[in-house]
């Protein structure tokens, strides 16, 4: 958590630096799946993956596309209910790449919509657990 604020603070005052370099999106998807697939099975949750096979080396920053699917996959995790299903989508636009994290939770109410994406703030959309942390997002 205090690794994200001083993160969050250096993009806030631009002194971050992005590391852009080819990579393979596909083989860093899997690396990463391996943790993610045993904090989803805890939860009796599946975990779909949809990742295009013509997409595969992109130029970005590794570290940072790692840390934000973490976060969102995390999340994911901690806001749906057992026995439903998470996911990444890639495929390739034009020639970006598009990755989508998305799972089966009730979701955020439309009052909620405005204070979701400011950093930091949690939310109260009711869930029956309480839930932990902060909620955050990347596009």
């Amino acid at each position: 958590m205090v690794n994200d604020i001083l993160d969050l603070s250096k993009i806030e005052a631009g002194k971050i630096k992005i590391e852009k370099k080819p990579f393979s999106l596909n083989k860093m998807i899997s690396n990463m799946v391996s943790n993610i697939e045993n904090l989803a099975k805890k939860k009796d949750l599946e975990l779909v993956l949809n990742i295009s096979s013509d997409l595969d080396f992109i130029k970005a920053d590794e570290m940072r596309i790692k840390q934000i699917l973490y976060n969102l996959l995390s999340n994911a995790i901690k806001f749906t209910g057992e026995g439903k299903r998470i996911g990444i989508d890639t495929c390739a636009v034009d020639s970006d790449a598009a990755i989508s994290v998305w799972d089966e939770g009730q979701g955020i109410s439309s009052e909620n919509l405005e204070k979701f994406l400011e950093p930091f703030e949690q939310l109260s959309p009711g869930y029956s657990e309480k839930p932990e942390g902060t909620v955050s997002t990347w596009q």
